[in-house]
């Protein structure tokens, strides 16, 4: 499994990772306009190329992307505004955006959130306001909100939807943030929370926030390492438990964990180069 290297041609600040889905046979990344604050978008079929000629405004939404996807047909964005709200935004063309609307909730300042869906519902996850709780909002047509029971220091927790069950990865929130070790927790209707069997993932030191993705019959965990030099790479069958997967080392050093998203038969990750304002990208074909 070898990753293709490479920058998007679109520039992002460092401090507010950019967010990826796919949408209409097309990978879509989100991001915060250098200096402006708009949201932007960009577009691109295979992960490598971009349509940066072609960026657009996510309608006059201004604020920190923090993630997205597609459900019920429709591709959402949300991203924290102002004092920490929770805004949503969401089109049916990938052109035209409804009115963004405040969710109920609101998150840490430079904190992301991620998402994910499973059967009729999806899950937020994201830290609480001035806190290190981890908190979840879940859409069933209607929002309902609430804590997960774990805490965490860095700024984005990582859900995705495997095997049936929500898995929740998130930099150790112990010791007042010094702790390193991912953590792994679980829930079968992303409201009740669990800590998995091994709790701490096995190997595992973060600097940052990891982040995992169902690709290839297989989960696959991406992380920071503990220096903040690489983003590491392991995988596991069951969901559970994980072993450092080739390429162990990617070849990508970002600011923040990686946003990732698979397209048929390719899995793209995203995210702000280390020390710089590149959108990066790494993506693997079979």
């Amino acid at each position: 499994m070898q990753f293709q290297i490479g920058a998007t041609g679109v520039n992002a600040n460092e401090w507010i990772q950019p967010t990826i889905c796919t949408f209409k046979n097309q990978f879509h990344c989100f991001y915060g306009e250098l200096g402006s604050g708009r949201i932007k978008h960009v577009r691109s079929s295979d992960g490598i190329h971009w349509d940066v000629a072609h960026q657009t405004n996510v309608g006059d939404s201004r604020g920190r992307p923090s993630c997205s996807i597609v459900f019920w047909g429709q591709m959402h964005v949300f991203y924290r505004h102002g004092r920490g709200e929770i805004l949503h935004i969401r089109t049916t063309d990938g052109e035209t955006w409804d009115t963004p609307y405040n969710i109920g909730w609101a998150t840490e300042d430079r904190s992301g959130a991620s998402v994910a869906s499973l059967d009729d519902s999806f899950v937020l996850v994201y830290r609480n306001y001035q806190g290190d709780g981890i908190m979840y909002s879940k859409f069933t047509g209607g929002w309902k909100h609430g804590n997960t029971g774990h805490t965490s220091r860095a700024p984005r927790p990582g859900i995705v939807a495997y095997g049936g069950r929500y898995h929740l990865f998130y930099k150790d929130g112990g010791d007042n943030g010094h702790n390193r070790g991912i953590m792994h927790a679980f829930s079968n209707d992303g409201e009740t929370w669990m800590g998995a069997t091994p709790f701490h993932v096995s190997n595992t030191e973060t600097s940052a926030s990891p982040i995992a993705v169902g690709y290839g019959a297989k989960l696959h965990l991406f992380y920071r390492d503990a220096r903040g030099n690489a983003i590491f790479h392991a995988a596991s069958v069951n969901g559970f438990e994980f072993e450092p997967a080739a390429p162990f080392n990617i070849g990508l050093d970002l600011y923040d964990g990686p946003s990732t998203a698979v397209l048929d038969n390719t899995l793209c990750l995203i995210g702000v180069e280390a020390n710089g304002s590149k959108v990066m990208r790494a993506v693997h074909k079979p």
